[in-house]
Order: structure tokens, then C-alpha cells, then sequence
């Protein structure tokens, strides 16, 4: 999730073990799954075997159903077209950029039907070989495994360097309650002071891409102007370390449409400074989360929704707001300021940076509570709630009917203008999602009255959610060693290659996240990072470790088995293939290159203390 109240870009750059020269070209579909690494699970109340493990409450494994999950949700992203990996701006005025670190070592790739070998076979490579092809297990040729990161969320330096307040800073300060540890952006986990430490972590882990964020605030500090060039030096710095190796106060955010302007000048800065390295820009990052965290419910910045509010007996703080127009409102206006965002990339930029420009969108996968007609169009409803709400408009021009229809005059309207720039107005599309519930009709009555913008739907979403993160809770020595996390990571790679074989164009995997960092109004207790890191709202950024849990290590093992070098015999010899020809090679020879490789990569990874 991104997120500090200003919207956010990022882009995903070329380089590594990988590169993205295989992009497909508009008319066909991909998806980058960007995932965090919860471990949490439902089970579906029905009869097909499961169990439930409490009277009245079942739960539906996410990785067990996660294949035919992205499969379906695939189907339904081909009804738009064009589907794609993950790049973008999102809500706290950064933008996420995924940058790929020793672009000078990207190989050539070759496919085996260029050879007619009488018998193949595979050896591991160093993850830097330059003879490697992503084929382990499943995975296709470059295919972009990484780790993502958020500005907010792990720069920390909040006031250092220019840098402007962010929606997240005033809703820290003004309401820290709602936060679990009355903590904020402040150290993160330092990354402002320790990027070239974060990039070494990224090379040890063996990644090829690094999905990270642009600080609106850090770099436009009021919102718009001039930029400030303290933070274009250290957003290019830390650019270079990866090639390397390898305005709330003003107009009530997006709830005015001036920001649009400011959000496009925002864009233009990035493009302008950034945009001949970064080729893949997304301009928003779950705009879903944003309308509904910071204008619903209240619980994320800037911290509004209906005044008294009461939703399933837990009520929700908000000094001002309206749950029921002004996500509707917000989102509106992200939809905007996205379709100027892309206009502007297309018209002045794309033709000379040579990059593509889309959006990352969030959706649960809902299953319909029985097999009745009802429940199953309940299931659409939720569907297009969740998904359609920004899909639509973008590949339509257009919200869905059945949120015209029920929403009715609190939907705001696009102009004709309006309508045609969003129609298309992406070159690919992101996919962020996290779990699954049940779509259960709630029926249609006259006196029917919503409270928040969920109960638009008209769909309950009964289930109990298991979280199943105790290592999440624990002590440091505890906390590296998570397990659950390297079981889960396991099982749901698993399941990725399971739904490529049902024919989703799965492009990448960004692991959520790198290292530990604020996690929004979880604060510091929530750790979902590979890496771990001392980090608290009484730890000063001079204090911060950050050491590798044994999920980081699996996932390195995983990432250099993932990418192996292929041989093939011919007449009697070993034939590396290399963009298409091979230089043979004799027993002792492909004896010593097995060697060697095996020597490179070891099966039981070490721990590897960090330093700053």
C-alpha cells in the first residue's frame, strides 16, 4: 500500500538479470503481482471438504485459491484490454519508481526452439551471469522479481533537506491515537541517510528490480513551484547507486479539483528529471485504498469520514467529512488528475524517453457466499466497486452501470473531455491485491440507508480474517528467524507459476517489502519486511540495524535458482545457449562450469550481519 496524501509515482527501469524489452505491445494482458507478505487466510462455508476451525467462522486460503484468483481476475482485466506490470504516483505526495540495479549485465536471451538438442540439462547460475534465463520453476524469461519500498514509509528524514509536511505528518502529529504506537514517518527505516545500504541488500538478495517511491513533499515541498534540488540530487543518487550495482492545507487535497494542476506539475518534475532512466511510470498507487482509508472510515491521512460514525458496532473518530460523497469526490479527481498525468507523458515525453506510462489498481477477490443467482451478482456488484471503479472510466471513459445506479447523484460526472482523455489512458495496468471475502446479497429496500461508501454495494462480506503473523510480534532473534514468511513466499510463488500455466501474463513479483518500515496506523508493531530493522518512535536514524531475516535469504536462494543457465547436447558436447549459438564445450569443461556454479550459490544460505 502507498499512501501519505499526496499521489505517487513510480516506474519500473530496465537492467539487471532481466531488463523489459519483452513487454508486450497494447491488445494483449499482463498483470504484475505486487504483494505484501501477509499470512493470512478464510475458508468458504460450504461443503467442499474444508473444515471450519470455530462455530460460525471459516476461512478461505488466499494461497491456496490464488491461482485460479489471478486467473479469474485476469479474465476480467481482458475485458479492458491491455493489462500489464507496475510502475507509479500514489497518495502522499510521492512516486514509486522500480529501478533494476547493474543494468550493465543484462543479457541476451534465447529460447530452445532455436536448437534441436538430442538431450538438456540445467545447472544453477550466479543471479549476475550473464548467460542467465529465468526458467526455474515455472517462470518465463524475464521475469522481474523484486522487492518494493514507500517513501514515507522508509525514508524517514521528515524534516531534513528541504523536505515539506505531507498529509501523513499532520494526521500523525493531530491524531495519534489512531496510530497503534503514536509513532510517524520519523525514523522509517532511515533510508534517506542509508540508501547505499538498501541498494547492497538488493544486490545481495539477488533482485532485478526495486520498486521504490518519489516524495511529493520532498520534492515539490509546497505542493508545487519550484522543486527543491536537495531531493532531485538524492532521488538521482539513489538512481545512480542502483545502476551502479546492478498541498492539504491549501485546497483540502483531492477533494478540490485544483489539484490537478499541481499534481500534473508534480509528474512534470519527475518526467523532466527522471525520465530518461525510469521507462515505466505509474501515476496512481491504489487509488481504492486512498478514497477509502482517508475519506470513509477515517483511519488513514488525512483522517476523514462522517462525524459520529458506527460501522458494525466499532466507531470511527473524524473531526470532519462525509463517508458517503467525498470518496466518491477523491476518487474523481485521481481519475483526473491520472488522465492529465498520461496526456502530458504521451504528448511531451514518450516519443524521446521511449517509456510507458499506466496505473496500479487494488482489488479483493470476492466469491460469491452461495452458489444462488443473488450472491453471485453480488459478487459482480462488489467487483466493480472494487475494481471497476477506476477501470472502467479508464478503458470507458465511464463508471460501471451498477454504480451510477445505486450511488446515483452523490457519483460525480465527467465532462465529455474529461471522459475522452481517460478512455485508454494507460499502456499497462498493475495489480496490487491482498485477500479474498464473501459477496453475500444484502437485498434492496426502499428505506434502505447507506453509512459509508462500502454499504453502496448493497454486499455483505461475512468471514472472519485469521492473521496468522505472530513472528511479526516478536523479538529480534524471533523476528529473523521467520519461518511462516519463507512457507508463505513458497506456496505463493507456487501458486504464480500455477496461474501463468492458466494463462495469466504474470510480468513480476514485488515482495512487500524490503525491510520494516511504518506501516501507516499499524505504526512500527506490523514487520513485513525481508530485512529487518530496529526501527521506533524513540529509535533515532544514527541507531537503525538493519540485518536480513531468513525469509530474505530464502528468497535469495529462490531468486538465483530462478535463474539458471541452460545447456543443451550436441554431439556429445555441452551447448550453452546464447542469444541463439553456443560455444561447445567438452566434459571437463562443462564439469569445471558446474563447479563453479554450484560454488556460487549455496542451498542453506547464511545470515549476513548488516552494517550502515
Amino acid at each position: 500500500m502507498a499512501g501519505c496524501g499526496r499521489p505517487k509515482g513510480e516506474d519500473l527501469r530496465e537492467g539487471g538479470s532481466s531488463g523489459l524489452g519483452s513487454y508486450r505491445r497494447r491488445g494483449k494482458a499482463e498483470i504484475a503481482g505486487c504483494r505484501r507478505a501477509r499470512w493470512c487466510t478464510f475458508r468458504q462455508p460450504q461443503n467442499d471438504g474444508i473444515m471450519p476451525f470455530s462455530a460460525g467462522r471459516f476461512k478461505l486460503s488466499l494461497t491456496k485459491h490464488l491461482s485460479q484468483i489471478l486467473y479469474r481476475m485476469s479474465q476480467l482485466l481482458l475485458a479492458y484490454n491491455n493489462i500489464a506490470a507496475p510502475a507509479g504516483f500514489n497518495s502522499c505526495g510521492r512516486s514509486s519508481v522500480a529501478a533494476a540495479p547493474n543494468k550493465k549485465r543484462r543479457p541476451v536471451f534465447c529460447s530452445a526452439e532455436n536448437t534441436k538438442p538430442a538431450e538438456s540439462i540445467t545447472l544453477n547460475a550466479s543471479p549476475y551471469n550473464p548467460y542467465v534465463s529465468n526458467a526455474h520453476a515455472g517462470f518465463p524469461p524475464g521475469f522481474l522479481f523484486g522487492a518494493a519500498s514507500s517513501a514515507y514509509q522508509v525514508e524517514g528524514a521528515t524534516t531534513v533537506g528541504g523536505r515539506g509536511p505531507c498529509i501523513w505528518d499532520t494526521f500523525c502529529a493531530d491524531y495519534p491515537d489512531k496510530i497503534a504506537d503514536k509513532s510517524n514517518g520519523d525514523p522509517g527505516a532511515g533510508s534517506y541517510y542509508y540508501y547505499k545500504r538498501d541498494v547492497q541488500l538488493l544486490k545481495e538478495l539477488g533482485a532485478n528490480v526495486y520498486r521504490f517511491s518519489i516524495s511529493w513533499s520532498r520534492l515539490l515541498p509546497t505542493g508545487h513551484g519550484e522543486p527543491n534540488p536537495e531531493a532531485i540530487q538524492y532521488y538521482k543518487n539513489l538512481i545512480n547507486e542502483l545502476k551502479q550495482n546492478a498541498l492539504d492545507k491549501e485546497y483540502g487535497s483531492f477533494l478540490s479539483d485544483k489539484i490537478v494542476e499541481d499534481y500534473k506539475h508534480f509528474a512534470d518534475v519527475c518526467f523532466k528529471h527522471f525520465g530518461d532512466e525510469v521507462k515505466l511510470w505509474i501515476s496512481l498507487n491504489e487509488p481504492l485504498t486512498y478514497c477509502n482509508g482517508g475519506y470513509s472510515l477515517g483511519l488513514f491521512a488525512p483522517g476523514r469520514c462522517t462525524p459520529g460514525l458506527t460501522v458494525g458496532g466499532q466507531s470511527f473518530v473524524c473531526p470532519a467529512g462525509d463517508s458517503l460523497t467525498e470518496p466518491y469526490i477523491v476518487g474523481h479527481n485521481l481519475l483526473k488528475a491520472h488522465a492529465e498525468v498520461v496526456k502530458l507523458y504521451r504528448e511531451n515525453y514518450q516519443a524521446t524517453q521511449h517509456g510507458k506510462i499506466g496505473i496500479t489498481l487494488v482489488s479483493n477477490w470476492f466469491v460469491p457466499y452461495t452458489d444462488s443467482p443473488l450472491n453471485k451478482e453480488a459478487q459482480k456488484r462488489a467487483l466493480e466497486f472494487n475494481l471497476g471503479w477506476f477501470m472502467d472510466p479508464l478503458k470507458f471513459g465511464d463508471y460501471p452501470f451498477s454504480m451510477k445506479s445505486l450511488v446515483r447523484d452523490r457519483l460525480p460526472q465527467f465532462s465529455k473531455e474529461e471522459s475522452e482523455k481517460l478512455r485508454n489512458s494507460y499502456d499497462f495496468i498493475g495489480l496490487n491485491y491482498y485477500t479474498s471475502l464473501y459477496a453475500k446479497n444484502k437485498g434492496f429496500q426502499l428505506d434502505y440507508k447507506p453509512t459509508v461508501y462500502a454499504d453502496d454495494m448493497r454486499v455483505d462480506t461475512p468471514g472472519v480474517m485469521q492473521v496468522k503473523n505472530k513472528e511479526l510480534l516478536l523479538t529480534k532473534n524471533e523476528e529473523l528467524m521467520d519461518t511462516y514468511r519463507e512457507q508463505y513466499q513458497s506456496m505463493h510463488l507456487h501458486e504464480l507459476v500455477e496461474a501463468m500455466r492458466l494463462g495469466v501474463k504474470l510480468k513480476g513479483y514485488f515482495v512487500w517489502s524490503l525491510q520494516d518500515s511504518f506501516e501507516w496506523n499499524s505504526g512500527y508493531t506490523s514487520k513485513f519486511g525481508l530485512t529487518y530493522v530496529n526501527n521506533g518512535p524513540d529509535v533515532p536514524y544514527t541507531d537503525l540495524v538493519k540485518e536480513p531475516k531468513d525469509s530474505f535469504h530464502w528468497y535469495k536462494w529462490f531468486i538465483s535458482i530462478a535463474k539458471v543457465k541452460k545447456y543443451f547436447w550436441s554431439d556429445g558436447r555441452a551447448v550453452p545457449l546464447v542469444g541463439g549459438k553456443g560455444e561447445k564445450l567438452d566434459d571437463e569443461e562443462v564439469e569445471e562450469v558446474v563447479e563453479e556454479q554450484e560454488a556460487e550459490i549455496s542451498p542453506t544460505p547464511t545470515r549476513v550481519s548488516a552494517v550502515h
